[in-house]
């Protein structure tokens, strides 16, 4: 979505670019509190990262990765999750919920 590829008769140089119009939802990007972005990854427009998510160096991040998700790889794809039980989770976000509190 960064450029306009379907302008017909419009060559890919002057196509219109992302800055030059209006913002579209799929420009945007939702990033949950604790996640965690590694070095050289591309998160493209429109996609949701969870809270807690790790996203490894150099990945690709073509869809929306689940909450606490580990992606890695280009497609991103989760491998695993960042804790073993929901109960785990919902702690880990409790405690995350007191220290903003403080």
């Amino acid at each position: 979505m960064d450029h306009a590829v379907s302008e017909i008769g419009m060559p890919m140089a002057l196509s219109t670019w992302v800055g030059d119009r209006p913002q579209v939802p799929e420009d945007s990007v939702a990033i949950g509190r604790d996640v965690w972005i590694g070095a050289g990854a591309i998160v493209l427009g429109g996609i949701s990262i969870g809270e807690g998510a790790v996203i490894g160096a150099g990945a690709v991040v073509t869809r929306d990765i689940e909450p606490f998700g580990i992606a890695v790889g280009n497609p991103a794809r989760v491998v695993k999750l960042r804790f073993r039980s929901d109960s785990e989770r919902e702690r880990h976000s409790a405690e995350l919920d007191r220290r903003e509190q403080n």
